[in-house]
């Protein structure tokens, strides 16, 4: 038996989690097949100056010899001449006695599906056998079905529309001032709930409203902020969303956050994703705090501060 040479590979990404799909990518394996090691923390750097890629070793597993000795196909028997093979009578068969009202009794495979064991009732062998033959019914029926994308949830808010010299809203006419000279042409629309100031934009120009990862959202909400705190004694959380993107942002989190945690737990290395603001960071610990296999925290400083998911004790 030839000995095991495993395969090795780095793959660099812009976070963990895009380098470790993009190496699974190229050594065209499932997760499960290989052990994954942080080779490089990447980093943002100042303001695109000096950022680092994260990179990640990728590491094929044994194959497990047993299950495959146990799938090789037993030695066929050699077959003798039929010229030479002794004759034997088949006994005959006994005609199936039929039921009460004519009906006969199940024969071949579902027979022996039906039959009960020593010291167990009709109805009690027939449970177990009727789930696995729906369970086979289920997977025939879902073969080849296309898989149904996940439906984030709407902003339900009732929002107010924006007319400039018009409407009373704190932080709403410097943020449209400031869209304006951004060359953003929108719709600007408020509204006032007990958590937070809510503003939404409706403009043809998303992508670059957003931002990488939604940096310039971000960027323009905090400044909002500012604008609305300035002469209050208590604070008031400001929200800027455009498209639903709040909603979507935190769905494609919620799902990180578990796909992360279950390479956690398979491979017991502690993962540390990239910097992330503190609504995005409350998000994933929110998601796994109740995962018995996985716990989570903060480290870094400000804008470098960010999430660590490491196996629980």
């Amino acid at each position: 038996m030839s000995e095991f040479i495993p395969r090795t590979m780095e793959s660099k990404g812009k976070s963990i989690d895009e380098a470790i799909f993009r190496g699974l990518q190229e050594m065209g394996v499932s997760i499960d097949e290989v052990d994954i090691e942080t080779v490089q923390e990447g980093s943002k750097g100042l303001l695109g100056l000096g950022s680092k890629p994260f990179i990640v070793r990728l590491t094929t597993k044994p194959l497990d010899l047993s299950a495959v000795e146990e799938a090789k196909p037993q030695k066929k028997r050699e077959r003798r001449p039929r010229s030479e093979r002794p004759r034997r009578e088949e006994p005959r068969r006994p005609e199936p006695e039929a039921n009460e009202g004519g009906a006969q009794p199940a024969a071949g495979l579902e027979a022996a599906e039906a039959a009960p064991e020593e010291g167990e009732s009709l109805e009690e062998a027939s449970r177990p056998r009727e789930r696995q033959r729906s369970r086979r019914k289920r997977g025939r029926s879902d073969r080849g079905e296309p898989r149904q994308e996940r439906v984030v949830p709407e902003d339900d808010t009732v929002y107010t529309p924006y007319v400039p010299g018009e409407s009373e809203c704190e932080g709403a006419e410097f943020l449209a001032g400031v869209l304006e000279r951004m060359g953003i042409g929108c719709k600007l629309g408020f509204a006032e709930t007990e958590n937070a100031l809510k503003f939404r934009i409706d403009s043809d120009t998303m992508g670059i409203l957003i931002g990488h990862r939604g940096e310039t959202l971000d960027a323009l909400q905090y400044l909002t902020g500012l604008v609305v705190n300035k002469r209050r004694e208590e604070y008031r959380r400001v929200v800027l969303d455009t498209e639903n993107y709040r909603n979507k942002r935190e769905d494609t989190l919620i799902l990180l956050a578990r796909r992360l945690a279950a390479q956690v737990r398979a491979t017991g290395t502690p993962i540390v994703l990239e910097p992330m603001n503190p609504y995005e960071r409350r998000v994933l610990h929110a998601a796994l705090q109740n995962n018995p296999y996985v716990t989570t925290h903060s480290e870094g400083e400000d804008l470098d501060r960010r999430v660590v998911i490491e196996p629980r004790e």
